[in-house]
């Protein structure tokens, strides 16, 4: 239950941020700024709730296995966005592959 509950904070928080920045800055291009920005935040709230539960459960290799399955489902989840209008999210596929 942990575990989804904190799966939908995170891609839903994901989602409502590329929905505002997308309709706040329109453009055809990739923002990448609005990426650096969504990944900060991506960092600083999974690493606070991480360092909470870490800091509330009995044991930790629980935790571990939790927050991992979540950084998985997170990075398959993929650029967020649709169509020509999008958020970079991702530096591997702004920059390495060109997209």
């Amino acid at each position: 239950m942990k575990l989804l509950v904190r799966l939908a904070v995170i891609l839903g928080g994901s989602l409502l941020f590329s929905t505002v920045m997308t309709n706040l800055f329109p453009t055809e291009d990739a923002n990448i700024g609005a990426g650096l920005i969504y990944f900060a935040l991506l960092l600083t709230v999974s690493g606070i709730w991480g360092l909470w539960d870490g800091h509330h459960a009995a044991t930790l290799p629980p935790v571990f296995v939790r927050w991992a399955l979540i950084a998985g489902v997170v990075g398959l989840s993929g650029r967020s966005g649709s169509g020509s209008r999008r958020v970079a999210t991702s530096t591997c596929c702004g920059a390495i592959c060109g997209t």
